[in-house]
């Protein structure tokens, strides 16, 4: 009775008991294996000369069976709480597959169930208890990890309190973003990712002045000052027409290039022909709106204009599709990133979660080898700051002068991999075997060869 209340069984033990042979007999009657003592055998025996249990407690999969377990012995989901270990697990799957590992983990739950059923265990249909994807998203939404270029102080306090005394890896990792520009129809732009310099602002800005001045062209009271807006919007689109024709002859010379070089990928050679064909489509389209806008000036004049024909020339106006033109114009026009360059930090056993961490996302087109580095150190000092150990850097090739030279001197495993190979590659079969075969043995029992070589130790040879 005593065991009983120390270990937190509040009803009466008896009922334990019986409950575990209930258990076990199911199983047994089933032709299960006997989990319920191999369970207790992973939480009660230690591993070899270790205090722990043989199944982690703070981490998967103990938060995954705890879970369930909860879930299938509450009346209703509000009443438990999803474990640490189990809850990081999930985030970084859905992060990972959002959609379709949600469907498939944890299957329909109470997806057509009465609504009094919602939220009772017993009338769930899932695969594995976990939370909703809307959960999730609530979780997300509270998250002190933003995407900016600023070093995330919330993420290094999170790092130093999951392994105080861990040692980690800065790991430099760049993606592309597909450059694209929507625009709803509440008149919101998305999809660009700015490079801070203001330069899509002002795009907008722009788009919404000539967007605005030339839908109340047709608005002018008089022909003078319908003849002297529609004047200021021809001379847009011949400064248009400039534009495009430069753009055009330097989208046709890279396509060349790209032709005639056999390496060129039939990727890059699609993207360098629809370049072409954009710039063509649009010089067109400004050829064809300048051409009408010059027809109806030539309407406008003063001997012969009566107010019909202002009427005339102002529906005419209103006709022209130019919302569509200046959108796609100023895509050629904007410089905003191809790529995004994200620094992380990654315990350097990947023995305890959360295993890599973003700590500065940084959206660039270009970016010199010596920018990355600059701020590779901010975080390094804000590292220091906390008491967070830096193994070093790694990237996987964006950036190979930073993995390789890293500060001031090849200091990465892999440039200690690389120099080492590069420093037998060109060497006999021969010359290697002298190296490695053992003549004689010193005093002391070392292995002596007929050519030493101080990076091959003892043990090796013999």
């Amino acid at each position: 009775m005593k065991l009983a209340t120390d270990i937190g069984i509040d009803s009466n033990p008896r009922d334990f008991v019986e409950l575990s042979l209930t258990a076990m007999k199911r199983l047994q009657e089933k032709g299960k294996n006997n989990l319920v003592y191999k369970f207790c055998a992973c939480v009660g025996k230690d591993r070899p000369g270790k205090e722990v249990p043989l199944m982690p407690l703070e981490r998967m999969p103990f938060g995954l069976l705890e879970y369930s377990i909860e879930f299938f012995t509450c009346t209703n989901i509000h009443q438990i709480s999803v474990p640490e270990g189990f809850k990081l697990w999930h985030e970084t799957m859905l992060a990972e597959f959002p959609m379709r590992f949600q469907r498939l983990f944890a299957g329909p739950m109470w997806s057509g169930t009465d609504k009094q059923d919602f939220l009772n265990p017993l009338k769930a249909r899932t695969n594995v208890p976990c939370r909703s994807i809307t959960t999730q998203w609530r979780q997300d939404q509270k998250s002190p990890f933003k995407q900016s270029t600023a070093v995330q102080d919330a993420a290094l306090d999170a790092l130093y309190k999951a392994n105080p005394s861990g040692r980690f890896w800065l790991k430099l990792d760049s993606t592309d973003v597909k450059p694209c520009l929507m625009h709803s129809m509440k008149g919101v732009w998305n999809g660009d990712v700015d490079l801070g310099d203001g330069k899509l602002k002002e795009l907008r800005a722009e788009y919404e002045t000539r967007l605005t001045t030339f839908k109340g062209s047709s608005q002018a009271r008089t022909r003078a000052e319908l003849e002297g807006k529609l004047r200021e919007r021809l001379d847009e689109l011949k400064a248009d027409s400039d534009f495009l024709r430069e753009g055009l002859n330097e989208a046709v010379d890279n396509y060349r290039k790209k032709y005639n070089n056999n390496n060129t990928s039939e990727e890059a050679l699609k993207s360098a022909n629809w370049d072409v064909v954009e710039f063509q489509t649009l010089l067109q389209q400004a050829q064809s709106m300048a051409s009408v806008m010059e027809t109806i000036l030539s309407t406008l004049n003063p001997a012969t204009c009566t107010n019909r024909i202002v009427q005339r020339a102002k529906a005419s106006i209103k006709d022209i599709q130019v919302d569509q033109y200046l959108r796609n114009i100023l895509k050629k026009k904007r410089s905003v990133a191809s790529h995004v360059l994200v620094f992380m930090l990654s315990d350097e056993k990947r023995s305890r979660k959360p295993y890599a961490l973003p700590v500065r996302f940084i959206p660039y087109r270009t970016l010199k080898d010596q920018y990355i580095r600059d701020l590779s150190k901010d975080i390094k000092l804000k590292m220091k700051e906390r008491g967070l150990k830096l193994v070093g850097t790694v990237s996987d090739g964006e950036f190979c002068s930073l993995r390789t030279l890293g500060e001031t001197r090849a200091v990465h495993v892999w440039q200690l991999i690389h120099s080492a190979k590069e420093s037998v590659r060109k060497m006999s079969k021969r010359t290697l075997q002298t190296m490695l075969t053992m003549t004689n043995l010193d005093a002391d029992g070392s292995p002596k060869t007929a050519v030493n070589h101080p990076a091959i130790p003892g043990y090796v040879i013999l």
